[in-house]
This record gives structure tokens, sequence and C-alpha cells, in this order.
């Protein structure tokens, strides 16, 4: 499978990375829906995500939006993507305005957190899994 999926935050911060290339709106939908599943399950009002993904899909905006199926969940809240390349920022810039969601650009993950952390002042810097930071910041482009 080319994405992980794991609580930044227990319950509260979803972090998925997506690797490769090309990868089969199929796969998106899996995703998508793992993260709906996870939002779900959350007591939380709000589930917040931070993504790294850097590819463009190879596929149409209309077939993209229908695959994101988390985005409709009430419960979602931001989703924020840390990358540095300025043609897939407007790429998530159009597919947040395509899928009416709450959605954000950064240079890198801790800029994502601080964010967050303006937006929803139940989370604190206590409540990250620093075990996964430390694997993200290892395997981070």
């Amino acid at each position: 499978m080319p994405f992980d999926i794991d609580w930044y935050v227990d319950q509260h911060v979803i972090f998925w990375r997506v690797y490769g290339d090309k990868i089969p709106l199929s796969e998106v939908e899996e995703v998508s829906q793992m993260i709906d599943e996870m939002t779900n399950s959350s007591p939380k009002p709000l589930v917040h995500s931070i993504v790294e993904i850097d590819y463009t899909p190879g596929f149409e905006m209309r077939l993209l939006k229908d695959a994101l199926v988390h985005f409709q969940n009430p419960k979602t809240g931001w989703t924020l993507r840390f990358i540095n390349d300025r043609v897939m920022m407007m790429w998530g810039t159009i597919v947040s305005s395509q899928t009416k969601t709450r959605f954000r650009n950064y240079s890198t993950l801790e800029e994502c957190w601080e964010f967050l952390k303006t937006v929803d002042v139940t989370l604190s810097k206590d409540s990250i899994d620093m075990q996964l930071i430390e694997q993200i910041r290892q395997t981070s482009h």
C-alpha cells in the first residue's frame, strides 16, 4: 500500500502520507474511507488531518472530489498539508475549493502544528505522538 495513516494526536489529529507518482483512484478512495472511519471513531467534535503528499493525481478533479468521502464528514476539521512545491500547493487549493473543506498548505510539519493550536485550543504539545514525529522527520522528502 502506498500510504501510511496514524494518529498524530490520539483521537484528534490524523497524520497521513501518500507515496508514489501515480496512485489509482481506488487507493485514494481506500485512504479516504480509512480517514472517515478514524474520524467517526473519535469522541472529538472535530478531527483534523495533516498530510504529506507530493504528486499530482492523474485523473479528473470530478473523480477525485467523489473519491474523497472523508471531506463530506461533518466531523472533519482542518486538513493541513506540508509541501514546498508551488504547483502542488495550487492543486491542493483547487481540491479544497471543490470539496468545500478547511484546507491550508504549509512548508513544514511544525507550521501545520502551530496553526492547528491557534484554531483548536484543546490541542497541546504534550498530546503529540513524539515517536511518530521522529519517524516523519526521518522519512520526509
